[in-house]
């Protein structure tokens, strides 16, 4: 009774399975058989799956893309420990933030996994304040030209006059001294 009730309850796909198998120890025994294999094989592709995770959008994403494995990982089977997840979310990281990583690996203190995860998004507000400041260089060149514009408004009264000499009949540029007048002529001096 107790083994009709048991293959009646089972999907078709599952009761192809138990064809041949006379009592509920031997049915039990396979479904078991089955679903372990079947959890070992998701853990090591949601394994893969995490070690295959690179950022490639913000770190919050990122974060949240690493947590949700981790999660299902703890569900269906032995949960990462910290440090195993801390690997995860530092392997997953472009050059960017290799400095980062440095840091976090050669500290003798060990962090938590939130710990490392506001530290990243601190991380990431220095890099993209850094990349707006160098980002636009229209801009820098525009605000370099202006600076130099501001600090050389009027040249009279420090020596200069307007036709490009020094006030004293000599030219500035290639000629070194030479007035313009001798400039050409044998450069007799």
């Amino acid at each position: 009774m107790f083994k009709s009730w048991l293959l009646e309850s089972m999907e078709p796909e599952f009761k192809v399975k138990m064809v041949g198998y006379e009592w509920c120890h031997q049915i039990w025994n396979n479904l078991e058989t089955y679903f372990v294999s079947q959890t070992k094989a998701r853990v090591k592709q949601l394994k893969i799956q995490l070690r295959g995770i690179k950022k490639s959008t913000t770190i919050n994403q990122y974060l949240l893309e690493i947590k949700k494995i981790v999660n299902t990982l703890a569900a269906i089977g032995p949960a990462l420990n910290t440090v195993e997840h801390i690997d995860a979310i530092l392997d997953g990281l472009s050059e960017e933030y290799d400095p980062f990583i440095t840091f976090v690996l050669t500290r003798t203190e060990e962090y938590s996994v939130e710990q490392i995860e506001a530290l990243l998004m601190a991380q990431e507000e220095r890099l993209e304040k850094h990349k707006r400041s160098e980002g636009d260089p229209l801009q820098a060149n525009l605000a370099q030209g202006s600076f130099h514009t501001r600090k050389q408004p009027n040249n009279q009264g420090r020596g200069f006059n307007n036709n490009g000499t020094n006030g004293r009949g000599t030219h500035i540029g290639r000629d070194h001294g030479r007035s313009i007048q001798n400039y050409g002529r044998g450069n007799k001096q």
